[in-house]
């Protein structure tokens, strides 16, 4: 395909992807002030951000392994589709409840779990149809364009939600992805031509049945153990050992019925084999993950609808998605198409490329969460402000992808990129390791653009290495797999690193305004501070409320403490990741250095089944591949029944 045929048949993609990031980050700004108005709580506040995470993380693998099985295309749109619905549906949470916004805050973190599910197959299923129709040594530099598609929707997202929300009110902040979300779909339909290959398909309704019942009851032993008071029971109970064991006891028989199922249906000759739909360990995957996503998010927060991480609650959610974890791994054993192939594990790129990929998502993810404090709680920066301000490292990532991509297409080297982007990403984490909250500002940028640059050049090739060494007919199972240990190394990467920044700000801020007001003025008797700073009284007071501060509005004796408090403690942050960016570095370099392929993954499909069906049909027509199955006594014939060779040469 020419360069333009190309841009052609992927604009209705890219279009998609923007729909994706525009919709995702135009809510950013405005959500404190949605929840204000919805009335939710510090807890609800919470599940909005985890839904987002824990879903689209959970729900990446198994849109992969679908888009081995079904038509790429058609998953696409289904999962733009139910992406669109749901963000619109999300958009009337403001309309329930009348006038006091009752359960609104509960309807919104509901679609935003469903959004969540069709930003994932986006997430994972754009990367495979570009590999579906653009070879590994050109592939690059289209990679390269849609990173910088995705660029801009990360730039706009912020601006435009402050201007939406102050202007039409933030309800429109939802509703303003539908338009493009349209024009994305038709453009899709029209100028996307995936190849399609159906496969018969089986599901175990029986496996299904079983785990459904093995999780609802791990579910409703969470829930209600140890609340007698509330309609439970306690843990020590008949009736919890009774739920607790029967939840194990479908669990087992699930794996049991899915290694029955292994030996899947032979195939008819020359056709294609029936494929059996993984649906019990796609299920133990999800519900695995999210309750170990979901312990880790809410564990040691008590007081912001969490727990503790010692309380019986804790323990049990960790032991339950432990016990689902390991089902899950023991499905992908035995079963004859699983979701997640662990064989590739055994494969030294895409092992390698797994572990880089964990430290990149928490790179990723991790550090433009906490970037975003820092300006707005060590420097002062407004919302609006702090967005503007991380275009540098917005630049960085679009000149990674976009010039990396170009090099690697031209060149078709790409290890020596790979390993500079990952020493690159080391040496701005170290930068920003060192920061405070009176920094200078260009040098700040200077290492935000050195992040941004090293996470352009991973990102994306980290995915291109890695299609380039699978099968193509596990080209979605495993570009999913990577995105889903990126994604899964965000989730938890923003949640344990959340954690450490809330203990070490408190404890500085705690420290710092105790040395503020331990000199006492001998006249007045009060401490210095007031006496020389009236106003910084309410200043104190509202440090003493819990909730965080309006920084531009604290006086400048407590300003300074609060600034330097979260600009050491983010720094810290930013120390505590270089390990892991360490950790990549290594992985790039002892990457196999495989040649980038000029086939496109379709094309390597045909040239597979052509071969087989090369090697398959002569013997079926009574071909050569029949006289040599003969001649080898593969086959025995009636006696005197001539081959079609002897045949034609006349019985030589």
């Amino acid at each position: 395909m020419r360069p333009s045929q190309v841009l052609q048949a992927i604009s209705g993609l890219m279009a998609a992807m923007f729909v994706v990031l525009i919709s995702s980050t135009v809510v950013a700004t405005p959500m404190p002030q949605i929840m204000a108005d919805l009335g939710g709580t510090n807890t609800e506040y919470t599940w909005v951000l985890v839904a987002a995470f824990l879903t689209m993380t959970v729900t990446t693998p198994v849109w992969g392994k679908l888009s081995d099985i079904f038509n790429r295309k058609a998953l696409l749109q289904i999962a733009l589709a139910i992406f669109t619905l749901a963000t619109v549906a999300a958009g009337f949470a403001g309309y329930i409840g009348g006038d006091s916004h009752d359960g609104g805050a509960t309807w919104l973190i509901g679609w935003r779990f469903v959004q969540a599910v069709g930003t994932g197959g986006l997430m994972a299923l754009g990367q495979v149809v570009i590999a579906d129709i653009i070879s590994p040594r050109e592939r690059g530099k289209y990679m390269g364009i849609m990173g910088a598609v995705m660029a801009v929707g990360q730039i706009a997202g912020p601006l435009l939600g402050g201007v939406i929300a102050d202007t039409w009110g933030w309800e429109w902040c939802f509703f303003v992805c539908v338009p493009i979300a349209v024009v994305a779909f038709v453009m899709m339909q029209a100028t996307l031509h995936v190849t399609t290959r159906p496969r018969p398909v089986r599901v175990d309704f029986l496996g299904i049945g079983f785990v459904v019942a093995s999780i609802g009851l791990f579910l409703i032993w969470i829930f209600f153990g140890g609340k007698p008071a509330d309609g439970g029971f306690e843990w020590n109970s008949a009736l919890s050992f009774l739920i607790a064991g029967a939840g194990v006891f479908f669990a087992a028989a699930a794996i049991v019925i899915e290694f029955r199922a292994k030996a899947s249906e032979p195939a008819a000759p020359g056709q294609p084999r029936p494929v059996k739909i993984d649906l019990v360990g796609a299920a133990f995957i999800v519900s695995g993950i999210a309750l170990i996503l979901i312990w880790i998010s809410l564990g040691g927060k008590p007081d912001a609808g969490g727990f503790a991480w010692d309380s019986p609650a804790s323990l049990t959610m960790v032991g339950v998605g432990a016990l689902l974890t390991l089902g899950a791994i023991v499905t992908q054993f035995v079963v004859a198409e699983p979701i997640i192939p662990l064989r590739l594990f055994a494969q030294r790129t895409f092992a390698l490329a797994s572990i880089a990929s964990v430290s990149v998502g928490v790179t990723m993810f991790g550090t433009s969460v906490f970037l975003a404090q820092y300006l707005q709680y060590a420097r002062g920066f407004t919302p609006t402000d702090a967005g503007l301000a991380t275009i540098p490292m917005v630049i960085g990532s679009m000149a990674g992808a976009i010039g990396v991509g170009q090099a690697i297409s031209r060149t078709g080297k790409w290890k020596v990129f790979v390993i500079l982007g990952a020493a690159i990403l080391t040496a701005g984490l170290a930068g920003m390791s060192t920061i405070h909250y009176d920094t200078n500002i260009w040098a700040v940028w200077g290492y935000m653009f050195l992040l941004g640059l090293g996470s352009g050049v991973l990102m994306q090739n980290l995915v291109l290495v890695t299609q380039n060494s699978l099968p193509p007919t596990m080209l979605g199972s495993g570009s999913g797999a990577i995105t889903f240990f990126r994604s899964l190394g965000g989730t938890v990467g923003v949640t344990v690193l959340g954690s450490i920044l809330g203990t070490q700000v408190g404890d500085k801020i705690k420290t710092g305004l105790e040395e503020l007001v331990a000199k006492i003025d001998p006249t007045l008797g009060v401490p210095q501070l007031l006496a020389e700073n009236p106003d910084c009284a309410d200043s104190l007071q509202q440090m003493q409320s819990g909730s965080l501060p309006d920084v531009a509005a604290l006086c400048e004796p407590v300003r300074t403490v609060v600034e330097s408090g979260y600009g050491d403690s983010i720094a810290h942050l930013f120390l505590l990741v270089v390990p892991l960016a360490i950790v990549t570095l290594i992985c790039t370099i002892f990457l196999p250095n495989k040649p980038l392929s000029r086939k496109t993954a379709s094309q390597q499909i045909e040239e597979e089944l052509g071969a087989e069906l090369a090697a398959l049909e002569p013997a079926e027509r009574g071909g050569e591949g029949f006289r040599e199955l003969v001649e080898s006594g593969a086959i025995t014939l009636p006696d005197g029944q001539p081959t079609r060779r002897s045949r034609r040469h006349g019985g030589e």
